[in-house]
């Protein structure tokens, strides 16, 4: 019997591209999403340092210039820090569409990985009863020998 050939090996080929591929373009995103994470959290730092500092020039009495420029300072880090926050949900979109991608392309490959074994599984089925065909066959070739010569041996005795 021929060995064992998958009629549609091109499309499980292409689509264990197209899933790698998919892999590579989430991990991408989820470096992303962590590198805006983490400018996220420095804005964060950033920001209560700010405000922290706005609050000792308060307590020190320090001039009212001074304190404008500390409030405009600490203004400043919060709207760096909502437009980090911004970047943080676009990349979190942008993960969460990678993943689906990922995860149509991983369902796809699958769906071509069962068909394969199915169909492995129907030529394996098939290859057995040829083999037992061919183990039939022999058998009954050599029952008449066989019978035979139970019956010469029968016969001298």
């Amino acid at each position: 019997m021929k060995p064992f050939r998958f009629t549609l090996e091109a499309v499980r080929t292409v689509r264990k591209r197209q899933e790698q591929e998919a892999m590579e373009v989430y991990a991408t995103a989820v470096a992303a999403r962590q590198k805006a994470l983490d400018a996220l959290h420095e804005a964060e730092r950033e920001c209560e340092l700010a405000w922290a500092m706005s609050r000792e020039r308060m307590a020190n009495g320090a001039p009212a210039g001074h304190l404008t420029q500390v409030g405009d300072y600490c203004h400043l880090a919060e709207e760096f820090k909502k437009c980090c926050a911004e970047m943080v949900a676009e990349a979190q979109r942008k993960t969460d569409l990678a993943l689906e991608k990922l995860l149509a392309a991983r369902q796809a490959r699958e769906a071509v990985d069962k068909f394969r074994q199915r169909q492995r599984d129907r030529y394996k089925r098939e290859l057995a009863r040829e083999e037992q065909k061919v183990l039939d066959e022999i058998g009954q070739q050599r029952a008449p020998v066989a019978l035979g010569r139970a019956e010469s041996r029968g016969g001298a005795r």
